[in-house]
């Protein structure tokens, strides 16, 4: 799941009438074209009980619902209910493609991944991860098409993960920049070198005791080859943390104590029934949950990071 507010497409408000004739098609992330059966099969459908399209407003480009545009065509429909979207052509493409992953008629593999080759052209600085989770596709084929397709040009030194922080593409780059960060300014916390230099605060501590002992921040072998795989953090078992924090009493005694492990609980059964939970909402629900998952990460991750800024600094 992306943590962080990736660009996108905004849509504006109530559904509205727009002439069928004056629509625009072309820009899908379907490569291999629309489905005529698909077509035919939404041409004998009620168009009151289909769920609105999403066209640009500036261009009335369809960015959502060309199978159903193309069914009002052949069902002779004059008017046809849209909600309108603004953003970039970029933006737009990234509403589609998230669409398309989320409902309706599925992409094909082929479309998946020539909308991830755009994905990363489009923002080259964005992980593996982060094009992955949106064009529905593993981190190591994202990561494939990147280095096979000569035309994406080469992000500057970071990119940015699912959590939105920006992390260096050499590890080996991060232990020399919280170096430098510990040079220039001996009295900064060791979180706060590690939020900057886009490292875990274990090799920031490890980066302060070799520049104590006069060695270099790099170990010899990582200077000795040129390593593009940022340093992971630590997998984290939820179900066992929530198991232990549901014992303490400290937090069960208080009512707001109560509340975060209810959250907790929650949220660690919903993200493990998201199939089933993603297959149970209508599609023309589906951009207003996904906005509401994406402000609920945003203030998750906001929590979180008060929650590290209040824990004692370590030395």
């Amino acid at each position: 799941m992306i943590g962080f507010a990736t660009p996108g497409a905004v849509l504006s408000g109530a559904p509205v009438s727009l002439p069928v004739r004056n629509l625009v098609l072309g820009g899908s992330p379907r490569v291999d074209g629309p489905v005529a059966e698909h077509v035919r099969m939404l041409t004998g459908r009620d168009p009151e009980v289909l769920p609105p399209i999403v066209v640009q407003r500036d261009t009335l480009r369809v960015v959502d619902g060309e199978h159903r545009v193309r069914a009002a065509v052949l069902r002779e429909d004059e008017r046809i209910r849209a909600v309108l979207c603004e953003g970039t052509e970029a933006e737009c493409f990234l509403y589609a493609v998230r669409s398309n992953i989320a409902h309706g008629l599925p992409l094909s593999l082929e479309s998946r991944r020539a909308a991830a080759v755009r994905i990363v052209r489009e923002f080259p600085g964005w992980s593996d991860h982060v094009v992955a989770d949106l064009a529905g596709l593993s981190d190591k084929t994202v990561g494939a098409l990147r280095r096979s397709t000569s035309e994406i040009p080469e992000s500057n030194t970071a990119r940015i993960g699912r959590d939105g922080r920006a992390r260096p593409l050499s590890a080996a780059q991060g232990r020399r920049q919280a170096g430098a960060l510990l040079a220039e300014e001996p009295g900064l916390s060791l979180r706060e070198v590690a939020r900057r230099a886009g490292i875990s605060l274990g090799t920031a501590h490890d980066v302060r005791r070799r520049l104590d002992s006069g060695q270099d921040p790099v170990p010899d072998q990582r200077r000795s080859r040129a390593e593009t795989v940022p340093e992971a953090p630590p997998r984290v078992d939820a179900a066992l943390l929530l198991r232990q924090l549901r014992t303490d009493p400290a937090l069960r005694s208080s009512e707001p104590g109560r509340v975060l492990l209810h959250l907790l609980n929650l949220t660690g059964q919903a993200l493990g029934r998201r199939s089933d939970i993603l297959g149970a909402v209508p599609p023309h629900c589906l951009p207003a949950v996904a906005a509401m998952a994406e402000a609920y990460a945003r203030d998750l991750s906001g929590l979180a990071e008060q929650i590290r800024a209040a824990l004692p600094d370590p030395h």
